[in-house]
């Protein structure tokens, strides 16, 4: 069995092959909300994974992973909410 290798273009749809969108309008803060330890114990944020991935907040309940593979689009989609900032 051969292994995939960086060159392989479907490695390139891996989350960890692809760049955070850092520059997307309100990732800084939802990074910086993401990486508050508070999330652990205070739910107040939930809501806020929920919306940018139901399903993978489900499984996962973390919301650094969440916001490591949502995309660009998704987050400037929700940003632009007044409701959802």
């Amino acid at each position: 069995m051969q292994s995939k290798t960086t060159s392989d273009p479907a490695s390139g749809t891996h989350p960890k092959h692809c760049p955070l969108p850092t520059d997307a309008e309100g990732f800084d803060a939802l990074s910086e909300l993401a990486l508050d330890m508070r999330w652990a114990w205070n739910h107040a944020t939930d809501q806020v994974w929920r919306q940018l991935d139901p399903e993978l907040w489900e499984i996962t309940h973390n919301p650094w992973v969440v916001l490591q593979t949502a995309s660009r689009e998704q987050i400037e989609r929700h940003w632009a909410e007044p409701s959802f900032r």
